[in-house]
């Protein structure tokens, strides 16, 4: 019994025992987590990477939340932080976005846990973009002026955009300043930093930005400087550009100035130096004669300065002070200007015997020449029977100032016609004489297509000197009608082949003559206007008066009624009021035969067509606008202008 009981008893402690060691030997023989070698790469963005491992637990896969915007997890087409899944062979994926980064590249990392331990199984280092700049300077045209293309080729490290002066863009609005256009390039947003002078710009996005780049007006520097422009990405500067201004005292232009302006020999301007020079405050004037010696007969000066306006400023020109001269021939002045900082040395040539200086040509502004007293043409002889002979008028002054002309000082001026059957002989009978020697003459007259200019081949006008050596003053004015030129120089209007003939004198001064040749006409020009019966307008106290250039009528009311191109007649007709209505209907006019009348736009202004009378009622007593009567020729052209006058006879 007893050995029973003890085999029991050991068989339940052996039983204990076995359990004992079964329960210990499971608990240490369970697998840790199998994790995979860790994966370290730089991504590519956009792209999608595989991260394969094989689990022996259930797992879940974690991505850091820090990075999400860059890195995530996919579970199919949707993205997410976390994924889970059962122990077994698994392949997970990791998405890339496609963000651009410049600095400080994130890194995300991939976390796996499984059976309560965890490891980092991937760490993703997102990929840095380079930051890029390309500068394009603007492409030249032939002349050398910027263009609104730009160069191929990318500006290198040592080079420099040049500013140019002048308005950057179109209106009228814009001053001018230094400019230059510039492009652009960036992969990446940034800002432009350049020097106090540069105005503003807006900042710039990646790609391709087009500017305007300007100097403020006012701030532009005294002398040229190279500056640097920075493009910055923040505060960090990425890259630049060199940029060139010129300073103001390094600047001068100017334009629109006459090659020649003149001055009369009392000292009158009468070919103002009409131009505009652009330059700094201390802009420079140098006068000199023809051997560069300075000369003080004149003083020449820019207008007045702007204190509170720009660096550089527009100023015209103007001649002063000008000396009275009775020498022989013409004097010269020839006048320079020059930027502060480029006034030639002491001692320097800018004329030489009546030459300029190769190097400061560009710098000559104009010369102003000085005549001797007008020379002057006289008839030596005339036939009446077909030719005229006057000092010109204010109605023929605009042939002088036409083309070539208008550029001359014309010391003194004449109307010259040839007319009537023997025209064409008039030189026979007349001849000119100058008060000085004569060096050339050239002839000027429309042609068929309106323009005007000199006639140089087949005029059909020239000029014949005949003269000793001693006397070399004298020629006559001879006509070809069967020249080609005849045909442009018609003035269908009054039927007159009309040109000019510029005498030029061996001092360089000049006369003019407006030459009409007409083998239809009977006079020279209409038949003055004037009372057919004198004496009753004398017992009216009616006066008609002929009014030209420099009468206070004829200045006021000429643009109204005429122009310049085809200058009309003026009179002046005055009534006394009250006015015996016998009297006045014998008050006739003679000289507007052929002529349409009208009447502007005054009740009490009449024309009797049949009395060839103008009547004037008590309406038009004391009004200080005259009345006016147009008489036309048959192509609605004024010819004769009379300006009516009621005055009170008190």
């Amino acid at each position: 019994m007893r050995k029973n009981y003890f085999l029991f008893l050991c068989s339940i402690l052996m039983g204990v025992m076995l359990l004992g060691t079964a329960c210990t030997s499971d608990e240490d023989s369970a697998p840790a987590p199998s994790f995979p070698q860790k994966v370290t790469k730089t991504a590519v963005a956009g792209e999608v990477i595989e991260l394969s491992f094989e689990a022996n637990y259930d797992w879940k896969a974690t991505i850091s939340q820090n990075t999400y915007t860059y890195f995530q997890l996919l579970n199919g087409e949707t993205t997410t932080n976390t994924l889970s899944g059962v122990a077994g062979k698994q392949t997970i994926k990791v998405n890339v976005a496609e963000i651009t980064v410049f600095d400080n590249a994130p890194v995300g990392e991939v976390t796996l846990t499984m059976n309560g331990e965890s490891a980092v199984i991937a760490t993703i280092s997102y990929p840095v973009t380079k930051r890029e700049v390309e500068v394009y300077a603007p492409a030249v045209n032939e002349y050398g002026a910027y263009t609104e293309e730009f160069c191929e080729e990318a500006l290198g490290s040592d080079g420099v955009l040049k500013m140019v002066y002048g308005i950057p863009v179109l209106g009228n609005d814009v001053e001018s300043t230094f400019y230059v256009p510039v492009k652009i390039v960036t992969n990446f947003a940034y800002t432009l930093e350049g020097p106090e002078w540069l105005q503003a710009v807006e900042a710039g996005e990646a790609g391709a930005t087009e500017y305007m780049l300007q100097a403020t007006a006012a701030q532009i520097p005294a002398d040229s400087e190279v500056a640097t422009v920075n493009i910055l990405s923040g505060d960090a500067v990425v890259g630049g550009f060199k940029i060139e201004i010129g300073g103001y005292n390094d600047y001068v232009a100017f334009t629109g100035f006459p090659a020649q302006s003149a001055l009369t020999s009392e000292g009158e301007v009468v070919v103002a130096p009409n131009g505009v020079i652009s330059a700094g405050k201390d802009v420079v004037f140098a006068v000199c004669d023809q051997n560069g010696e300075a000369v003080d007969w004149f003083t020449i000066t820019a207008s007045e300065w702007d204190e509170t306006g720009a660096a550089i400023q527009n100023r015209t020109v103007s001649i002063s002070d000008a000396e009275s001269y009775d020498g022989e021939s013409t004097r010269k002045a020839y006048v320079f200007v020059f930027a502060k900082n480029v006034v030639p040395a002491d001692g320097e040539t800018l004329v030489a015997g009546g030459v300029v200086s190769e190097k400061y040509a560009s710098s000559l502004m104009t010369t102003v020449v000085q005549y001797s007293t007008p020379s002057t043409i006289e008839i030596n002889a005339l036939d009446e029977t077909c030719a005229t002979f006057d000092e010109a008028d204010a109605s023929v002054d605009y042939w002088f100032s036409e083309g070539e002309l208008a550029n001359l000082y014309i010391g003194s001026k004449y109307d010259i016609s040839y007319f009537g059957k023997d025209a064409k002989y008039a030189h026979e009978g007349t001849s000119f004489v100058t008060s000085r020697p004569i060096a050339s003459f050239k002839v000027y007259a429309y042609n068929e297509v309106g323009s005007f200019g000199e006639l140089t081949e087949n005029s059909w006008v020239e000029c014949n000197r005949f003269y000793t050596t001693e006397e070399i003053s004298r020629f006559k004015i001879m006509t070809d009608m069967n020249a080609s030129s005849a045909a442009g120089s018609l003035n269908v209007n009054t039927g007159d082949y009309e040109a000019v003939i510029l005498v030029e004198y061996n001092d360089g001064s000049y006369s003019a003559i407006y030459f009409h040749y007409n083998e239809d006409a009977t006079t020279a020009g209409n038949d003055s206007v004037a009372f057919a019966n004198p004496d009753l307008a004398a017992q009216a106290q009616a006066t008609l008066v002929a009014l030209k250039s420099g009468d206070e009528l004829y200045d006021i009311y000429f643009s109204e009624y005429s122009s310049s191109a085809m200058p009309a007649e003026f009179y002046h007709l005055t009534y006394q009021y009250p006015l015996d209505a016998t009297l006045a209907q014998c008050i006739e006019l003679v000289g507007v035969d052929g002529f349409s009348p009208y009447v502007v736009s005054q009740d009490w202004v009449s024309y009797d067509t049949s009395r060839k009378a103008i009547f004037m009622d008590a309406a038009g007593a004391g009004l200080e606008k005259p009345g006016a009567v147009l008489f036309k020729d048959n192509n609605r052209v004024n010819k004769v202008v009379i300006l009516c006058t009621l005055v009170s006879a008190e």
